[in-house]
């Protein structure tokens, strides 16, 4: 990034602050597309994971996101998307995300989500579920999500280790073997794949796609136009717990429009 480009965006993100919380939802309402939010550990505790968000703030947040999107399970996104009328719609999309499978989402999220009637999907990684401890879910628990109305459950590999890192075919196992854990474990084939640190690649790609509808990274895609193997997702980070902090960041945030 050149000097002046990096002065823009220090002037912008400037003029984003001094707006008020009104101004900036307005803002955001005006947008149209599917908004992907990756959320990962609610536990206070975590104090030094740059990707927790304390619960007070996901409540705040999800007030603040009721009152300019329609938050939709992601396969409901997708169907809007896919059919070409997310920007004739009132108001835009969002769909929740959490990945690893924290025991806190069970214990802080579940809640929260209820209050607020709203949908989410649980990205697990098998390798952390079956961590011996207190920080994730244990596979009787993550069963026990797995049946709330809520809940969707995704699969996330099962080492939690970036894919394209391996080998085509130890890709290809930790794809396929998470989908069968899953499926063994819940009773439903999963249908939703996060890429593990939203890390992709060709290989990573092709193998999912065999596997799973539809996929999530974070900020990278290998093609530029729409693909459901490549929804890309906004992570809050611990200074988002300001809603205001949040808002801004929502602003900059990159909306899936289903544009080729």
């Amino acid at each position: 990034m050149g000097l002046a480009a990096k002065i823009g965006n220090r002037l912008h993100r400037a003029w984003l602050a001094k707006q008020s919380l009104a101004q900036l939802q307005d803002r955001l309402s005006r947008r149209r597309g599917v908004l992907g939010l990756c959320y990962h550990a609610l536990n206070e505790d975590l104090d030094s994971y740059p990707y927790r968000t304390l619960a007070a703030a996901f409540d705040a947040q999800l007030g603040f996101l009721s009152e300019i999107f329609d938050i939709l399970p992601a396969a409901e996104a997708l169907t809007a998307l896919e059919a070409g009328g997310v920007a004739k719609r009132d108001r835009p999309i969002a769909v929740l995300c959490f990945d690893d499978g924290y025991r806190c989402n069970l214990t802080e999220a579940t809640p929260i989500l209820e209050r607020h009637a709203l949908p989410a999907t649980l990205f697990a990684a098998r390798d952390l579920v079956r961590q011996p401890g207190q920080t994730y879910l244990c596979e009787a628990e993550l069963r026990s999500l797995a049946q709330h109305d809520l809940w969707q459950v995704g699969g996330h590999g099962l080492t939690h280790n970036v894919l394209p890192g391996f080998l085509s075919q130890d890709q290809a196992h930790e794809i396929d073997q998470s989908h069968a854990w899953l499926t063994d474990l819940t009773g439903v084939p999963p249908s939703g794949f996060a890429y593990p640190q939203g890390q992709i690649s060709a290989t990573t790609l092709a193998h999912v796609q065999q596997r799973f509808d539809h996929a999530f990274v974070t900020d990278r895609r290998l093609t530029a136009g729409f693909d459901r193997h490549q929804i890309r997702r906004f992570c809050p980070m611990t200074q988002h717990d300001d809603v205001h902090v949040f808002a801004q960041a929502l602003v900059g945030a990159v909306l899936e429009d289903g544009q080729a």
